[in-house]
């Protein structure tokens, strides 16, 4: 058994070859055995331990997640959203900036989820803000996100 200090002397000697802990292939190797044990899970699961878990092992319960993460993907949807809104209807870059800001918000619930609403979409088609305001808050959506939808309603219909 070596001692503490024995241990740093070897630890700066090692230090100085700027090897890396893992080598890349070691990393794929270790990657492919994670998967094997833990999965590759791209929606969040309970594991065996009730900790809410996502990707390969990834154990948000415990660790949460890094504001650099957060930040990245936040960036990644918003700009996912306006390329979707824009893509998918004509007027969307016609709207002021408050009335795009009110349709990425609800984007966040799903785009998918976003385009059942229908009405609402077709008002902003003919540039019927209060309308469009009154389908955002008479929806099924609103009674889930209670005070959001009448929020982001009210930027619909005043753009401001």
């Amino acid at each position: 058994m070596i001692s503490s200090q024995e241990a740093q002397i070897v630890d700066s000697k090692e230090d100085k070859t700027n090897k890396p802990l893992l080598s890349d292939d070691g990393k794929k190797k270790l990657k492919s055995l994670l998967i094997l044990q833990e999965g590759y899970r791209t929606h969040p699961y309970q594991d065996t331990e009730n900790n809410t878990t996502i990707g390969i092992g990834y154990n948000l319960t415990s660790r949460g997640m890094k504001d650099d993460w957060i930040n990245n993907q936040y960036e990644e949807d918003v700009d996912e959203f306006l390329s979707n809104l824009n893509r998918d209807f004509y007027w969307f870059k016609y709207l002021n900036e408050t009335r795009k800001m009110a349709l990425v918000s609800m984007c966040f619930m799903g785009y998918k989820k976003f385009l059942s609403f229908k009405k609402m979409i077709k008002a902003l088609e003919s540039r019927s803000y209060t309308i469009a305001a009154i389908e955002m808050v008479d929806s099924k959506w609103a009674t889930q996100v209670k005070g959001r939808a009448n929020y982001l309603a009210k930027m619909m219909r005043d753009g401001v």
